[in-house]
């Protein structure tokens, strides 16, 4: 029975660092491609505004790649890209109970998008 089976300890296995294949690699010019069409409305709770990584997508897209693809050789996400900000949204005006006339939205970090975007097109293929 799996009851009687003891639960794997996966701290003692870590992610292959060295071998990440090519098309999971991102370059500077994708990096930048995906800044300068990010929606300057949507900022996140970051306090980074949206039309500077826009704008100046070119400066930051260096770095930025350094960091992703750091990201995609170590299996793991820096927590900073997942922080959201849940706000409420009215469903009908005005509300009259919390529970049904309001809904969280989720205002996340944009960078992190990008780099959701990034996985999420490769999972699609």
């Amino acid at each position: 029975m799996a009851a009687d089976l003891s639960p794997l300890d996966d701290s003692s296995i870590s992610p292959p660092t060295d071998v990440v294949p090519d098309e999971f690699t991102i370059s500077i010019l994708d990096v930048e491609r995906k800044l300068s069409r990010v929606n300057v409305h949507a900022p996140g709770p970051d306090g980074l505004p949206n039309w500077l990584l826009r704008h100046f997508s070119s400066h930051p897209a260096g770095p930025v790649c350094a960091i992703y693809n750091a990201s995609i050789r170590e299996g793991f996400v820096p927590s900073s890209c997942k922080e959201a900000k849940v706000v409420p949204v009215q469903k009908v005006q005005p509300p009259r109970a919390v529970e049904s006339d309001l809904r969280p939205i989720s205002l996340t970090v944009t960078l992190g998008k990008v780099l959701k975007s990034f996985v999420a097109s490769w999972i699609l293929e």
